[in-house]
């Protein structure tokens, strides 16, 4: 009773019921809304308190969150857990994507850079050789002629060269993503 009426005893009760629900409430709220993946249980313990402490609170008018509803918190919480988890998987995934994608940009870039230096040398022996053929048509000393005939051969061997260089791109980009194995072994290690 309060000042001997019992319908005000139950109100003070009922208001008393509703303040510390609505404090527990509150503070699992704040709980639940600040979890990420890494502190689930600092959570769960604070949430824990909070319904030791409001039960504590209570005990004198017979007030006290039931393990019930204690319970639907804990699981609340552990759903957004369980969000944040996947939020932080998620994050983590697209930060592998963006690392391929630069990687990728890069190799290719390195591709396109290489290929434009061949290409370059290449042309630029063709025009040497085609000059030397020119040269080696209109000479007339045999001597001469077998000294352009060698540097015609060496041009020949360092465009040859230089195609087996374009392949060897060709083959890179196609394969962006083949690499190396590293084999790390221990003598006696397996028996």
């Amino acid at each position: 009773t309060v000042n001997g009426n019992a319908k005000q005893g139950e109100k003070m009760v009922s208001d008393m019921k509703k303040l510390l629900l609505r404090a527990f409430n509150n503070e699992c709220d704040d709980v639940i809304s600040k979890v990420k993946f890494n502190n689930i249980d600092a959570g769960a313990k604070r949430i824990l308190t909070s319904k030791n402490v409001i039960s504590k609170l209570g005990s004198v008018m017979g007030v006290a969150i039931t393990d019930a509803y204690y319970n639907l918190k804990l699981e609340e919480l552990y759903l957004a857990y369980e969000y944040q988890l996947k939020k932080q998987e998620e994050k983590e995934h697209q930060r592998q994507i963006r690392e391929e994608l630069r990687e990728q940009a890069k190799l290719q870039k390195e591709i396109e850079a290489a290929r434009k230096n061949i290409n370059k040398d290449k042309t630029h022996h063709e025009n040497a050789l085609a000059k030397l053929m020119d040269r080696m048509n209109t000479e007339s000393d045999p001597a001469k002629k077998s000294e352009l005939e060698k540097k015609a051969e060496e041009l020949k061997s360092q465009i040859e060269s230089l195609q087996e260089e374009l392949k060897a791109v060709d083959y890179r980009e196609a394969n962006q993503k083949a690499g190396y194995v590293y084999i790390i072994s221990n003598i006696g290690a397996f028996g």
